[in-house]
């Protein structure tokens, strides 16, 4: 398992996804033409369709999404974080992964700089095997 086995099957899911797909087939763990199965690539592939279903998912854009009454409030040069509709709408538009670092490089190393595979090793029950 490497690199390569990560691009391709996000490129393939994500293509398959936006073409309308309602099933994958070969999305979950499997490689050499589904010759082989890995639980550490069902762990890394759950956590790309995780990403995949959310770009599918789409932004919605409405009149509560904008917010134009924010922006006006807030002004050129604020700051949205504090915003009570910032927090009501980040957790859903924003994808939040279960495998996946999104530490810095300095506190990754600090946890010892498990590498991806590492932790899908490690997983087991741990990571939350859905996308929602």
């Amino acid at each position: 398992l490497d690199a390569q086995s990560g691009y391709e099957s996000a490129l393939t899911s994500l293509l398959c996804a936006l073409a309308g797909a309602n099933f994958i087939h070969d999305a979950a763990g499997l490689m050499e033409f589904a010759l082989t199965t890995c639980y550490e690539k069902y762990v890394i592939d759950n956590e790309i369709l995780g990403m995949v279903m959310r770009a599918v998912e789409g932004i919605a854009v409405n009149d509560e999404t904008l917010a134009f009454d924010l922006i006006k409030q807030v002004g050129p040069g604020g700051n949205f974080i504090t915003a009570k509709h910032t927090r009501q709408f980040m957790r859903d538009e924003h994808y939040q992964p279960s495998l996946s670092d999104r530490d810095s490089r300095e506190e990754w190393e600090a946890r010892g700089g498990k590498t991806t595979w590492e932790r899908a090793a490690e997983g087991g029950s741990c990571y939350r095997l859905s996308w929602r």
